[in-house]
C-alpha cells in the first residue's frame, strides 16, 4: 500500500465462490484501501476498504457479511498494552473515491468534508490477538449499496475511543511503521498502546490480505421431480419444478440444468413463482392441462442422479441428488414415485432439499390413469405432504371380531394394521389393539354308532344333528358349545371317481381298471361299520393318432390342449406350438402331448419329410381366397375330381364349420359371425387332404 494523502489504490478485485447446496458464499478482496491519521481529541487512525460487489447476482438474499483481516500487531513497538477493543464499521456513501483524494474529504471531524459516511454501523470486539480477526455481521452496510444497485461498497473503519494521535507530527505521518506498503493502522498507541495493524491488499502474501465474506442465496430450489412416471417404455411425463423461495425476482437467463439438457431463455423467476420444465411438452399438457415453461433434452435416471442448477457463469445455485432407495421415498407400487405414478415433492421449501427425508411422494390426484396407475403430481403448485397419521383401535370382544380390514380375528392381536385414505388422499394407519375373551369349552364333534345316545342340549340325543349348550365364563362372555353329532349306521354312502383311461384305482380290495361300481366296508374310529359305494368312471381314451401331409401334422383329437414335441431334440417342447395343427419348419420326427379332461397322453413320434417339397397330390390345385378375409372364404377345387369334406377349426381346436360330400367346384363359407383370429380349413377326399391357415379380420 502506498500512502498518498493518505490513500493507496489497487486496480484488480480478487474474489472466489463457495457453495453449500442452495446457499452460496462469495469472498471478495478489496479493490482499493487506504488509511489516514486525523488529529484532535478522540481521533486517530481511520481506514477504508472498497469492494467490487457487482459479482453478487441480482435477486440474492444476503444472509450474512463479515470482514476478515489478518492482524499483524495489536500494540505499538514501544508500549505493549491492551488491544484495540471496539470498532465502528460504517458504510461510506461514496462510489467514486480515489486513493489520491484528500483525507479531509472523508474525516468526519473535518469541516472540509462535503461527503459524510452513511449512518449504518456495527460495534464489535475486533483484533483481540494476532492472526485472523472476523467482524460481526455487517450485512446492513453491504445492503446499503447492494439494494441501490451500486457496483462498489466501501467499509469505513474507526476506533471510537482513540486518544489524540501523534501530537506534533504532521498530517499523514505514521510514527511506528517504517514500511508503509505492508500495514494499515487503526487507532493510536500514544499513552495506551491502543491500535491494531493489519495487512493491506498490496501485501506480498496474497493469502493474508483482507477479505469480505458474503453468504447469500438466490432462493431458487428444485422442489418437485417426476423421474419415473408410470408409462411403459419411453418416459414422456418426466419434469422438474424450480421454486423461487427468495424475496426477490431472479434473472435466470442462460442458467442451465445438469442431469438433463436445458438452458434457460431470457426469463426471470419472481418471488413465490414456480418454473416447470418437462421432457415432452405435449404429453405434459395432455395430463396436467397446461404447457410447461420449457422442454429439456435427455432424461432422468430411474435409479437416481444429481440435478444441478447452474448460473450463467457455471456456478452451482442448487443441487439435488435424488435416489430410489435409502431415506428417499421409493417403490414401484401404486402411488409410489419409482413407476407407481407419483412425483417426488419437497415438503418444506425452507428445508434442505438434498436430504431425502425432507421429500415425500405426491398425493395430489390428477385423474389421469396411465398403465393402470393414477398420475399423482402438482407441478407449478404448492407442495402438500401428508402428515404422519396414526391411531389405535382398542377392542374387546367375545370369541371373535370382524375388523375394518375385513378379517375376523379369533385371538388377541396388537399388530394388525389397516391404512385408510382421508379426503386429501393421505394415508392414516390404524393399529388394532384387540383382546379376545373365550369360553372354556370349545366346539366339538362326536360320532356314535346307531342305537347309542348322549345328553346334549338338555336331553338324550339318538339322531345326528348339531346341538348347543350355553355356558358363561368369568369374563362375562357366553360360551356356546356346539356339538356336531353324527350317528353312524350300517347304511351306505357313495362317492364317484373319474379316472384317466389306462390307469387304475384301488377299490373293493383290488385294483380296478374299468368303469363300474365297487364297495368298500370301513370301520370308523368308534367301531361302527360303514359301507361306501364307489362309482368308478373312466374318461375315454385320448386319440393320439396323427395325420401328416408334407410339412403339416394334424392331431385327430379335438377339443383338447396341445404341446408339440421335437423328438430329435430330446423330446423338447416346441415353444409356441400349442395348436391342433403343427406346420414343421424342418424335416424330422415330431409328437404331440395332448391334455384332455385333465388326462395327458403323448402320441408316437411321426416323421415329417415334406418340408420344402412342392405338394403333389390330388388337392394341389385347390385354393382359397381371399385370405385374410372379413366375411366369406371362397374355395376353388380347381382340377380335383372327387367328393370333398370341409372342416374349419379355431386355433384352440374347436370345430366351427363342417360340410361333407361336396362336389361343387366353388364353395363359399360365411365367416362373418366368427371372432377375429387364426383358423385352419381342412379339405380332404378319400385319398388326400390339405390344410389352409385362414386369418379372420
Amino acid at each position: 500500500m502506498k500512502k498518498i494523502t493518505p490513500f493507496a489504490m489497487l486496480l484488480i478485485a480478487i474474489f472466489s465462490f463457495k457453495f453449500l447446496n442452495a446457499q452460496q458464499t462469495i469472498i471478495l478482496n478489496p479493490v482499493q484501501d487506504a488509511y489516514f491519521l486525523s488529529f484532535g481529541g478522540g481521533q486517530g487512525g481511520n481506514a477504508m476498504l472498497k469492494f467490487d460487489i457487482s459479482s453478487i447476482p441480482v435477486g440474492a438474499s444476503i444472509n450474512s457479511v463479515t470482514l476478515e483481516v489478518y492482524v499483524s500487531d495489536t500494540a505499538n513497538a514501544m508500549f505493549l498494552g491492551p488491544q484495540l477493543g471496539n470498532m465502528i464499521f460504517k458504510n461510506l456513501n461514496v462510489q467514486g473515491w480515489l486513493e489520491s483524494d484528500s483525507a479531509a474529504l472523508y474525516d468526519p471531524s473535518s469541516p472540509m468534508a462535503p461527503i459524510f459516511t452513511d449512518s449504518t454501523f456495527q460495534l464489535a470486539n475486533f483484533g483481540d490477538s494476532i492472526g485472523w480477526a472476523s467482524s460481526v455481521d455487517i450485512s446492513p452496510i453491504l445492503l446499503r449499496d447492494y439494494n441501490a444497485s451500486n457496483n462498489f461498497c466501501t467499509i469505513y473503519m474507526k476506533d471510537p475511543d482513540d486518544m489524540t494521535c501523534c501530537g506534533a507530527f504532521g498530517p499523514g505521518f505514521t510514527p511506528f511503521l517504517g514500511n508503509l506498503q505492508d500495514s494499515i493502522v487503526i487507532g493510536n498507541s500514544i499513552g495506551g498502546a491502543d491500535q491494531i495493524v493489519f495487512y493491506p491488499r498490496e501485501y506480498s502474501n496474497g493469502m493474508l490480505i483482507p477479505k469480505l465474506v458474503i453468504n447469500y442465496d438466490l432462493g431458487l430450489e428444485i422442489s418437485e421431480i417426476m423421474y419415473n412416471p408410470p408409462e411403459a417404455g419411453t418416459d414422456s411425463l418426466e419434469f422438474i419444478e424450480i421454486y423461487n423461495n427468495g424475496a426477490s425476482s431472479v434473472d435466470v437467463t442462460n442458467y442451465t440444468l445438469t442431469g438433463v439438457t436445458y438452458t434457460f431463455p431470457n426469463v426471470s423467476i419472481n418471488s413465490g413463482q414456480y418454473y416447470v420444465i418437462a421432457v415432452n411438452s405435449v404429453a405434459f399438457n395432455n395430463v396436467f392441462g397446461f404447457l410447461p415453461d420449457g422442454q429439456f433434452g435427455g432424461g432422468l435416471n430411474n435409479n437416481g442422479e444429481a440435478i444441478k442448477l447452474l448460473d450463467a457463469m457455471g456456478n452451482i445455485v442448487d443441487t439435488v441428488f435424488f435416489d430410489d432407495a435409502g431415506v428417499w421415498p421409493s417403490g414401484a407400487s401404486a402411488g409410489q414415485p419409482d413407476g407407481g405414478g407419483s412425483s417426488l415433492i419437497l415438503c418444506d421449501v425452507n428445508s434442505d432439499n438434498n436430504i431425502g427425508g425432507n421429500w415425500s411422494k405426491c398425493v395430489f390426484q390428477t385423474g389421469a390413469i396411465i398403465n393402470g396407475f393414477e398420475v399423482l403430481a402438482s407441478p407449478g403448485s404448492a407442495n402438500f405432504c401428508c402428515p404422519t397419521l396414526t391411531s389405535t383401535d382398542v377392542q374387546t370382544a367375545c370369541d371373535s371380531l370382524l375388523w375394518i380390514d375385513g378379517n375376523t380375528y379369533y385371538t388377541t392381536n396388537n399388530t394388525a394394521t389397516f391404512t385408510l385414505k382421508n379426503a386429501t388422499n393421505c394415508d392414516s394407519t390404524v393399529t388394532l389393539n384387540l383382546t379376545i375373551n373365550t369360553g372354556v369349552i370349545s366346539p366339538q364333534t362326536l360320532t356314535l354308532c346307531n342305537g347309542d345316545s348322549i345328553l346334549l342340549g338338555g336331553s338324550m340325543q339318538t339322531s345326528s344333528g348339531v346341538y348347543y349348550d350355553s355356558l358363561t365364563t368369568f369374563t362375562g362372555c357366553d360360551s356356546i358349545v356346539s356339538t356336531n353329532l353324527t350317528i353312524d349306521s350300517a347304511i351306505t354312502s357313495s362317492q364317484s371317481y373319474y379316472i384317466c383311461y389306462g390307469t387304475s384305482i384301488f377299490c373293493g380290495g383290488g385294483w380296478v381298471t374299468s368303469g363300474g361300481i365297487c364297495n368298500d366296508t370301513l370301520v370308523s374310529t368308534n367301531g361302527c361299520d360303514s359301507v361306501v359305494i364307489n362309482n368308478i368312471y373312466f374318461f375315454p381314451q385320448i386319440d393320439v393318432s396323427l395325420i401328416v401331409s408334407n410339412d403339416t401334422i394334424l392331431s385327430n383329437q379335438t377339443g383338447a390342449t396341445y404341446q408339440w414335441i421335437d423328438c430329435n431334440s430330446g423330446n423338447a417342447y416346441i415353444i409356441g406350438a400349442i395348436n391342433q395343427l403343427y406346420i414343421a419348419t424342418v424335416n424330422g420326427d415330431y409328437a404331440v402331448e395332448i391334455t384332455f379332461n385333465g388326462c395327458i397322453d403323448t402320441s408316437a413320434c411321426i416323421s415329417v419329410t415334406g418340408v420344402g417339397i412342392y405338394e403333389n397330390n390330388s388337392l394341389s390345385s385347390v385354393s382359397i381366397f381371399p385370405n385374410p378375409a372379413n366375411n366369406v372364404i371362397n374355395i376353388n377345387l380347381g382340377e380335383a375330381n372327387a367328393t370333398f369334406n370341409f372342416a374349419l377349426t379355431s386355433i384352440d381346436g374347436k370345430v366351427v364349420f363342417v360340410a361333407n360330400n361336396i362336389v361343387n367346384k366353388n364353395t363359399a363359407i360365411d365367416i362373418s359371425s366368427y371372432s377375429k383370429g387364426v383358423y385352419f380349413l381342412k379339405i380332404n377326399n378319400e385319398s388326400d387332404y390339405k390344410v389352409f391357415k385362414v386369418i379372420k379380420q
